[in-house]
């Protein structure tokens, strides 16, 4: 995912609704899961809109 993500491509469809809901969902889960691993993180509720500055973006990638 992360690799996709990088790439611009997988975002794009994100952002632009190429997905539905349970695939969303399901990316949500493992952003969340990720993000836990450092306490002062907020968590996500949506991709489309957490994810459109790119600082939640670049917080995964740290982790990861």
């Amino acid at each position: 995912m992360i690799a996709s993500l990088s790439r611009g491509s997988l975002l794009d469809e994100v952002l632009h609704g190429g997905y539905n809901e349970q695939q969303l969902a399901a990316y949500v889960s493992w952003v969340n899961s990720q993000l836990k691993r450092k306490p002062d993180l907020h968590h996500i509720a949506d991709l489309r809109r957490d994810l459109q500055d790119g600082v939640v973006l670049v917080q995964l990638i740290e982790i990861v």
